[in-house]
């Protein structure tokens, strides 16, 4: 019995009427379409590739306030003596430990003079790395771990030739030396590191090597110290020491290092084009009675039109990407980490949009349609359906619009373009491609029908309507089975952790990422490091001073501050001061520290409630300014916090320590930050896309067949997936982060596709009059296996991702491959049951005995 659309429900809405305007306009004017094509490719081509945005945290969060205080430090207390450091780190060499993994030794000598060494010769340009050598600390711009050593041979001991009489010259050397090189030196070895001078024993599995280095003022100033350091890198990182190594590392070799990673991302979409590529030609290889030079002739300009389309696809939308950026109209961030991905979606997305076009040709060709109209009718029937699909893949993409978090925003709008593109280009270009290709060949093709037919029986048809089964004689236990398991998948996803280091893009056979785990393993995070405190608050005022000072004086009490002999790592208005008042000290000004002690400070600094504080900053002069301004201060404080909970909860004491106009930052504190707010948008992120989609979806059935049911039954499995594949990160051991963060979207994205075609599908044949049974039967055996197909096209794709030396990126790859598979097996199963359940339900409600009496309602009971 047939199942026709009213009048009402033939109306060119939404959908079918952007498939019928592109089908018309590619078959009637092909050559015009493929010249439209290529001038929109190459205006938005000439627009340059986009710019990256440095893979820190800073990227996906800029509007933190953690975020924005760093911003102003940099922008406000520059250029008067802000420092950073180039670190190395002296550790055992695993492929040839020596001494029990020890470092106090001979070994650790020769390394230490090697770091020495290596920033002596390090030269960019005629600049020296020397040259920006500073000394915060007043005891040499370079300390190592091995100081009272190093001091020591300064003062005309001999070199040791020997570990013991090292570790002699050690301790002794440590009992000598001032409190302040004591307690730093102590920060500079391993946590488990065993001193005990009184007996003589110097024990630590690591060292350090600091160097203190002027911190740039301007991005070329950063690009320099980029290359130096990088120089520095280049020398030692092949280089042992007997069983030592010496690795540096900083913010900076960061940079480096994922800079170097970076070429790898066009060689993935590469190998993910060859592997598609051979799919092609095997999926794409036609029957007899066609010959075999003109079956590989076309299966060679099928796949070759196929990629084509991909390419013109990444390209304009690289070029859309650099049109909007900050280069450009500024209406969008630079592309950062999750952004490299999108061009291997589009891959996966734009083949399977080919791939549904071509097959759908070739039926009209099969079934003796001619030419043009076989082209004009696989356009406006499946254009119909990539249409719909793509649009909802957009509306799941642009849903990281709600995120707040810059990085995500830029990826949804990245992808979004991307998707319109593949489609565009898949819908015009292809077919007129195809078309003029063939027009020439036309009867030719008619009398070769059945070389374009499909092979029926096949194994995968066999297998694909198989499942069949299921929605025809069970779907309410399938429906039952698969909420169950979903609601265990749910409980186990509820568990999933969110975790981001500034390390996530360097790859992982990276020395940079090695001297960083060292650090993290022996060291408790990163030594050195530093948090800062911005005040924004006039410190002149002497209860705003005296605050500061009580505050100081209790960053002893807060978890993660470095605290050694001599106390606290601080630099603020205080300690400046407090350098300027010690005759002993380096900075003693004598001017200064009359007019303090007229002004009424007493020993401890703590100002009288007359203390004119103003007149003091002007009179120290230019010194002042690293420190303050009119309107802020800043308090530098060493600190060791790597963990997100650890980091989190150190910027909250700061800030509780230095009061309400108070803003705690470092790279730790900013990594956390972004951390915490991808896990709170964890939930809300599926929801939105989830909802989104459904309501889109619901949305274009109700306008296109006045059942919107359909719209919601079609993006429930696929949603569902995304709690499965939150289920299996959490099994996996895979935690949530900026790249993995993007997922939601993407099994939307990639899934969706895959339900409308089954939905449409399973209309189709209604429409032709099968009943409930057979439709699903038919949709499964002829739409299933090519879903099945396109899945293993587009997982194979992102298959290429596993290579990947960035951890991310390869979990990445793994999850989408998760999602994809799922995605397809959802799609032939779960789906297929929950479109007989309904069909079966609005039957019974109306009562009805035909179809027709369903279809002539206005809208569905249900």
């Amino acid at each position: 019995m047939l199942w026709p659309r009213t009048k009402a429900d033939r109306v060119m809405v939404m959908f079918e009427a952007l498939a019928r305007a592109l089908a018309r306009f590619s078959t009637r004017r092909p050559r015009t379409a493929l010249a439209v094509v290529f001038l929109a490719v190459l205006a938005a081509g000439a627009q340059g590739q986009p710019e990256m945005a440095n893979d820190d945290s800073t990227a996906f969060a800029p509007d933190e306030p953690s975020i924005l205080a760093q911003r102003y430090i940099a922008d406000n207390f520059q250029g008067s003596g802000a420092v950073t450091t180039l670190q190395f780190v002296v550790s055992t060499d695993a492929t040839n430990p020596t001494d029990g993994g020890e470092v106090i030794n001979l070994d650790g000598l020769a390394a230490v003079e090697a770091s020495r060494q290596a920033i002596a010769d390090a030269n960019y340009n005629g600049t020296a790395l020397a040259d920006l050598l500073t000394d915060p600390t007043g005891n040499g711009p370079v300390l190592s771990y091995l100081a009272p050593v190093e001091q020591a041979m300064a003062q005309g001991a001999p070199t040791p030739t020997s570990d013991e009489q090292l570790r002699e010259m050690f301790t002794v050397g440590l009992t000598q030396a001032p409190p302040d090189v004591t307690g730093f030196v102590s920060t500079l070895l391993a946590t488990d590191a065993v001193i005990d001078p009184s007996a003589g024993t110097a024990t630590s599995p690591a060292g350090l090597v600091v160097a203190f280095l002027q911190a740039p003022d301007t991005p070329e100033e950063t690009d320099l110290l980029v290359e130096l350091q990088a120089e520095v890198l280049e020398d030692l990182k092949d280089v042992g020491f007997g069983g030592v190594t010496a690795i540096p590392f900083s913010s900076e070799l960061i940079r480096v290092a994922a800079d170097e990673a970076a070429i790898e991302i066009p060689l993935l979409l590469l190998a993910a084009l060859g592997i598609i590529g051979v799919l092609l030609l095997i999926a794409y290889f036609p029957g007899r009675p066609l010959s075999r030079r003109r079956r590989i002739r076309r299966t060679m300009a099928d796949t070759g039109l196929t990629l084509l389309v991909v390419l013109l696809a990444i390209v304009f939308a690289n070029g859309m990407a650099s049109l909007l950026g900050p280069a450009g109209l500024d209406v969008m961030d630079n592309l950062s980490g999750p952004s490299n991905i999108v061009p291997i979606l589009l891959v996966g997305l734009g083949v399977d949009y080919v791939i549904h076009l071509n097959a759908n040709y070739r039926r009209g060709l099969s079934q003796g349609e001619a030419v043009d109209e076989a082209m004009s009718h696989s356009a406006r029937i499946v254009g119909g359906a990539l249409a719909l699909s793509s649009i909802t893949t957009i509306v799941g993409f642009l849903t990281n619009l709600f995120s707040g978090i810059s990085g995500l925003v830029t990826f949804g709008v990245y992808a979004s373009i991307g998707i319109a593109a593949a489609f565009l280009i898949s819908t015009t270009l292809f077919p007129a491609s195809r078309l003029l290709l063939d027009r020439r060949a036309g009867e030719r093709l008619m009398d070769d029908a059945d070389g374009f037919k499909r092979r029926d029986n096949s194994l995968l048809d066999r297998v694909v309507g198989v499942t069949a089964i299921l929605a025809n004689r069970v779907p309410a236990v399938t429906v039952a089975a698969f909420v169950a398991t979903l609601a265990g998948a749910g409980v186990v996803a509820s568990n999933l952790e969110t975790e981001f280091s500034f390390v996530d893009f360097v790859p992982e056979n990276s020395v940079v990422r090695d001297a960083f785990d060292t650090l993290v393993t022996e060291f408790g995070g990163v030594v050195g490091a530093t948090s800062q405190v911005l005040v924004r608050d006039d410190v002149t005022d002497p209860a705003v001073w005296n605050n500061l000072v009580d505050a100081q004086s209790g960053l002893a009490d807060v978890e993660g501050v470095v605290v050694n002999l001599a106390g606290p790592q601080v630099t603020s208005p205080v300690t400046v001061l407090a350098g300027l008042l010690d005759e002993s000290g380096p900075t003693y000004r004598s001017d200064v520290a009359e007019l303090a002690i007229t002004q009424g400070f007493d020993a401890g600094l703590r100002a009288g409630p007359d203390t004119d504080i103003a007149a003091v900053v002007a009179a120290a002069g230019s010194v002042m300014d690293a420190v303050l301004n009119d309107e802020a201060y800043v308090v530098t404080i060493g600190t060791r916090a790597s963990e997100s909970d650890a980091a989190l909860q150190l910027a909250v004491d700061l800030e509780d320590l230095f009061g309400d106009s108070a803003t705690a930052t470092s790279q730790d504190i900013i990594d956390a930050t972004v951390v915490e707010a991808i896990s709170n948008l964890q939930i809300q992120s599926v929801v939105l896309v989830v909802v989104g989609a459904a309501l889109f979806v619901a949305l274009s059935f109700l306008l296109t067949d006045r059942r919107p049911m359909l719209g919601v039954l079609t993006v429930l499995p696929v949603g569902s997936v995304v709690i499965f594949l939150l289920a299996f990160m959490v099994v996996s051991g895979i935690p949530l982060g900026p790249v993995t963060a993007t997922l939601a979207a993407v099994v939307i994205g990639i899934g969706v596709d895959y339900t409308i075609h089954i939905t449409h599908r399973y209309l189709d044949f209604r429409r032709e009059g099968l009943d409930i049974d057979s439709a699903i039967q038919s949709t499964l055996a002829t739409t299933g296996a090519a879903l099945v197909v396109s899945a293993l096209t587009t997982g194979l794709g992102f298959a290429v991702l596993l290579m990947s030396s960035l951890i991310p990126f390869q979990q990445f790859g793994a999850l989408t491959i998760f999602a994809v598979f799922g995605s397809a097996l959802v799609s032939v199963t779960v789906l297929p049951s929950l479109l007989v359940l309904w069909d079966r339900l609005v039957e019974r409600r109306r009562g009805a005995n035909s179809i027709e009496e369903i279809e002539r309602s206005p809208v569905s009971p249900v």
